[in-house]
Formats: C-alpha cells, sequence, structure tokens
C-alpha cells in the first residue's frame, strides 16, 4: 500500500500539470518510434491509436492523478502519457469552436469574443460577460457567458466525448447552449467542441 502511494507521488511529482483544454506537443519520443494512444490512462490499457514522434497541436482535454492526459488529435481521443507532452508554443490564440446540427449553428471563442453564427441569420459578436468553472471539477466543466444587445448566450461545456451526428468525428468536448433574448423565445441547443489554431 505504501508503496504504491509512493509511485502515485512519484509519477505525479516527474508529471507537469497539464492545462486543459490547451495545445501540446509531442516530446522525449525516439523519431523512430511513435506515441501510443490508449483507451484508458494505464499503460496495461488497449492501444487504440498512435502519434508520430513529431505530432503538434494535440488537445488536451482531461487529466487523470496519475498523469496521463486525454489528447485529441483532430480525428480521434485516447489517453498518453503526459510525461511525452509539452505546451505548444504559442504561435495564435487557440481558438474554441463549438458546432451543432439539427439546426445548424456555430459558436467561436477567440481573444475573449464569442461568435454565434447560423445559416438563418447573421453572424452575432458577443462580449465574454464571464468564464465558469465547476470548483469541484474545473476541468471537466466550464461554462461562458456571452451577451449583446440581442441577448444573452450561455454554453456550458464539458469534457466528454461527443459526436456531431453527421460525420465520423469524435469531438473532445460536448456543450449545451442556451440563447435568450428580449422578443424571441428562449432555446436549448446541443453540440461538439474542439480547441483550434
Amino acid at each position: 500500500m505504501i508503496r504504491a502511494l509512493l509511485l502515485a507521488l512519484l509519477t505525479a511529482l516527474a508529471t507537469p500539470a497539464l492545462a486543459t483544454p490547451t495545445l501540446y506537443d509531442v516530446t522525449g519520443v525516439s523519431a523512430r518510434d511513435v506515441l501510443n494512444i490508449r483507451a484508458e490512462p494505464s499503460a496495461q490499457a488497449r492501444i487504440v491509436g498512435t502519434l508520430p514522434a513529431n505530432a503538434r497541436g494535440l488537445e488536451v482535454v482531461d487529466t487523470a492523478p496519475n498523469g496521463w492526459a486525454r489528447i485529441y488529435d483532430g480525428t480521434r481521443t485516447g489517453w498518453v502519457n503526459g510525461r511525452y507532452l509539452v505546451r505548444a508554443a504559442p504561435v495564435a490564440a487557440p481558438q474554441l469552436t463549438c458546432l451543432g446540427t439539427e439546426p445548424f449553428w456555430s459558436l467561436t471563442k477567440f481573444d475573449g469574443t464569442l461568435t454565434y453564427d447560423t445559416p438563418e441569420a447573421a453572424a452575432r459578436a458577443l462580449t465574454l460577460r464571464a468564464g465558469l468553472t465547476d470548483g469541484l471539477n474545473p476541468v471537466r466543466t466550464q461554462a461562458m457567458i456571452g451577451g449583446d444587445s440581442g441577448g444573452r448566450l450561455t454554453a456550458v461545456i464539458r469534457s466528454q466525448q461527443c459526436s456531431d451526428g453527421m460525420s465520423d468525428e469524435v469531438y473532445p468536448m460536448g456543450v449545451t447552449v442556451i440563447l435568450e433574448g428580449s422578443g424571441q423565445s428562449s432555446r436549448l441547443l446541443t453540440g461538439c467542441c474542439r480547441v483550434g489554431r
């Protein structure tokens, strides 16, 4: 029991804390080797994919107490050992993009501005009024509140695998959006999110 606790403590100290959702690059993997993506945060878990030694722009969307990180590489999610990740150079501010179908809509967060867009209406640039996190689980649940003269938008984002229902793509986060405003009925939308450059 004590040996297991010491091992967990040493692993936690050896692996830097990973911020989420943030972009990371693979590091410390031989050029002729790959980094395994696993189904669970464990070296014994089933391998579900691999990343090349020079993989860049991976989105870390969740972390485990043992130093493993759940990543999204643009097509799939899975777990990798966090010691092989380094924060990507801040070439440009990351952009959060959320998408929904039935009806189609998008929500983009970039540099403190939220943009809500649908095929039926002009894009709305909303001022980001608040960003909130769950005090018990800030990595898994986050919220944003934005508004303009037409009303308020609240988006609750959860770290979970999400499918848009239209393609085979699996996103690393799910979102629930509530739209409220004067002269219109309130709406509830659901969709998926990702972080990108």
